[in-house]
């Protein structure tokens, strides 16, 4: 009972705002983290690989985290009606296709779309100068709100990531 009692207290402690519309439980440990210390991170985590270290300057993400060896950057969007990319019924089929196109001659890249407590998520998974990448893309059931992300690893953490990805896609909630 105590056990249970305990559980109920912490659940939901790690539970942050992205935005006025966007929540995520972060798993345990993920620390918050600047652009600085995200590009000193990933330095010495992924040896100063030029296209992470190029991409990581220059992403104006508020929302960048490590968790063990893993570097995390989360962005939010509001997204007008008017915007028909986003809004038109099978946008997500469309940039899956797209990003399929790109990488195929990639045989490490796998992508996939599913829906997750009603959002709409597409995953990208591949290795990019020997750093792992799951890049998500997930739009509520209306299409009028977005979380995008990135997530960096070593192949030896791909475990952790794939943890620490599922518990964001599975605890994220958007206002419609």
């Amino acid at each position: 009972m105590c056990g249970l009692a305990f559980g109920l207290v912490s659940f939901g402690q790690n539970r942050i705002s992205l935005s006025d519309a966007i929540k995520v439980d972060l798993p345990d440990g993920m620390q918050k983290i600047n652009t600085e210390e995200a590009a000193s991170f990933a330095g010495k985590q992924f040896n100063n690989e030029p296209v992470v270290m190029r991409s990581i300057a220059k992403r104006k993400m508020d929302n960048m985290y490590r968790s063990k060896n893993v570097l995390v950057s989360l962005h939010t969007t509001d997204i007008k009606i008017t915007d028909n990319k986003f809004t038109i019924e099978g946008h997500l089929a469309q940039l899956k296709k797209g990003f399929d196109e790109w990488h195929k001659r990639d045989s490490i890249y796998s992508s996939k779309i599913e829906t997750i407590n009603n959002n709409s998520v597409l995953v990208e998974n591949y290795i990019f100068g020997g750093v792992g990448h799951y890049y998500f893309f997930l739009f509520n059931k209306n299409n009028t709100r977005a979380l995008t992300g990135v997530l960096e690893f070593n192949n030896t953490d791909k475990a952790d990531a794939t943890s620490i990805l599922n518990h964001i896609l599975q605890t994220v909630s958007l206002k419609d």
